[in-house]
């Protein structure tokens, strides 16, 4: 794995991509607009051999044009039976719930600042199936309500699956 001009941890192994202001411990954390290890706009982009890749709240802020190949690069950044796992607000159940409360947020992104903007939604089955023709197998997907600081009450999706 190549990071730029520093020598790779023990860590460097598992990546948080868009880890935002709140980094993994034990993860090699990702981010282009908060503080992490490495700034995501100069990452190399050349990871291989990764054991696992986080995207919690990552993959909605691409836009669903580059959602597909996005995760073709990232499969192939894992080793054979590498663990992907991604969490993104579940637009099925925000949208079943209507126009009250958080729904503009959980839809739009907060839009603090560039990056806090939603380019892409999924559902259950929209999730899965960007896994699976991104060659990704044992693919499941959860619904969850978020219970973490910033997304508190969100309603979630959360996937697993292996290179």
């Amino acid at each position: 794995m190549n990071f730029p001009g520093v020598a790779p941890r023990r860590s460097a192994l598992r990546v948080n991509l868009g880890s935002g202001k709140y980094p993994l411990p034990g993860y090699t954390n990702v981010d282009e607009h908060e503080e992490a290890d490495y700034n995501l706009s100069v990452w190399d982009f050349t990871a291989t051999n990764l054991e696992e890749v986080r995207m919690d709240h990552f993959l909605e802020h691409i836009p669903w044009t580059q959602t597909h190949a996005l995760l073709v690069m990232v499969n192939g950044w894992l080793i054979e039976g590498g663990l992907l796992r991604v969490e993104v607000p579940d637009m099925a159940a925000i949208f079943e719930r209507g126009t009250g409360g958080d729904w503009l947020r959980y839809v739009y992104g907060s839009q603090q600042h560039e990056g806090e903007f939603h380019r892409a939604g999924f559902t259950a089955v929209s999730l899965y199936t960007a896994l699976d023709e991104a060659g990704f197998t044992d693919v499941d997907v959860k619904s969850i309500i978020s219970t973490f600081r910033t997304r508190q009450g969100m309603p979630c999706l959360v996937a697993t699956a292996r290179a």
